[in-house]
């Protein structure tokens, strides 16, 4: 069937409008603000004002709001949803917020949203409901509006959460992962000559100036988005250590570990020579999966009488280019 939207002299439905506003608005809250949920007191948690679009429908709450949870059971632990519903039911039609409780369980789950036909439901929280206890604290409150299997936010809003635009026109991507790890006066540390994997260095990444979006996870970067990555390692040395070791001359390499594997092309690999040819630095452009493990592994090659090389500082920024 051919439809169009929206002709002089025609007359619409309120589901022909919400089918063009979802198209462009999705499911979700509208912003980080709204529909923020609090502990009061006793079993009763606060429902603060925002918005949230469902199918093209929105529900506003204007003021806070308390909800109010069943008493706890005595042994278990639930865990209960703060819930909006869309019920777009013939005759009922209604946007309503309301607690859906849980069941008591050793290892308690939330309860499962509705969705069908008529029913849309999304959770803006889960709240934990502790065995025998009367009243609810904050830490037992979990945010569950970025969960977009759940509720999520609307398009629109991470959009504009994500981009900001100068006088200029110029887009600034403000959300994007960005990493400068800066470890200085580095004790015990040493490249090695590889004779056996039990050799390579996993670098440590210590010492966190930036991290954006918190993906440094001990030796580890663990992207939270796919996306081409410009990654770039520097290691340092000092001269006097070079001079007092007596090398004059080895076979530094540094290469990208992903998920467990090294790709073809390293990072750095060179012949230095000299003692004043003490900092190592190595960048590349590469793809990375959302949950990727990525760490840097360096080591000595060629020369067996290399003695081990003391590393002083290490250097590392990751910025998501893609």
């Amino acid at each position: 069937m051919e439809r169009s939207y929206f002709l002089n002299d025609t007359y619409y439905q309120s589901a022909d409008f919400a089918r063009f506003f979802f198209q462009i608005i999705g499911n979700g809250v509208s912003s980080t603000d709204d529909l923020i949920v609090e502990a009061k007191q006793n079993m009763t948690v606060m429902l603060g004002p925002g918005n949230v679009f469902a199918n093209g429908y929105r529900y506003e709450n204007t003021a806070t709001k308390d909800l109010t949870h069943d008493t706890a059971h005595t042994e278990k632990d639930r865990l209960d949803r703060i819930v909006i519903c869309f019920d777009n039911t013939p005759g009922e039609e209604d946007f309503y917020s309301y607690v859906k409780k849980g069941t008591p369980a050793d290892n308690p789950v939330p309860p499962a949203l509705t969705r069908n036909d008529y029913i849309f439901e999304m959770s803006v929280n889960r709240v934990l409901i502790k065995a025998g206890k009367s009243f609810i604290e904050q830490d037992q409150i979990t945010d569950e509006r970025t969960d977009k299997s759940v509720c999520g936010y609307i398009l629109l809003h991470n959009i504009y959460r994500g981009l900001q635009i100068n006088e200029l026109g110029m887009a600034t991507m403000t959300n994007q992962s960005f990493v400068d790890v800066y470890t200085e006066n580095i004790s015990d540390v040493y490249l090695r000559h590889r004779d056996s994997d039990s050799d390579i260095l996993d670098v440590p990444l210590e010492n966190i100036k930036i991290d954006k979006q918190n993906e440094i996870n001990g030796n580890k970067f663990i992207p939270k988005a796919d996306g081409v990555y410009n990654v770039w390692l520097q290691i340092r040395t000092n001269e006097s250590d070079l001079r007092s070791l007596d090398i004059d001359k080895a076979d530094v390499q540094i290469a990208n570990n992903i998920n467990g594997s090294r790709p073809g092309l390293p990072l750095f690999a060179r012949v230095f020579n000299g003692y004043q040819d003490n900092i190592w630095t190595g960048n590349q452009i590469i793809e990375l999966n959302k949950g990727d493990e990525l760490k840097f592994q360096a080591w000595l090659q060629h020369f067996t009488d290399t003695p081990d090389i003391p590393v002083r500082d290490i250097r590392c920024r990751i910025a998501k280019i893609s």
